[in-house]
């Protein structure tokens, strides 16, 4: 049996506005239970970020399918 709408609310996304280094970002995904965050290359590329703004890390990322790779880096905004 399939829930009703009004019963799988509590399932959606949570996403909030916010600004990220001053920039207003439309959708930000809350997840309180992450170790870590991630950021897709293109918003790193709307905040006029690049390569060169990330801070190299020393850490492996596995994928879905079990494949291993090292992290690009970490963007460190002011607040």
């Amino acid at each position: 049996v399939k829930p009703k709408d009004e019963k799988r609310r509590h399932l959606k996304a949570l996403f909030l506005k916010g600004f990220v280094d001053g920039k207003p970002v439309t959708k930000m995904l809350v997840n309180g239970g992450a170790i870590m965050n991630l950021m897709p290359y293109v918003m790193l590329r709307k905040l006029g970020k690049s390569n060169e703004d990330l801070t190299k890390i020393d850490m492996m990322l596995k994928d879905f399918e079990g494949v291993v790779s090292p992290a690009v880096g970490a963007l460190c905004v002011d607040n």
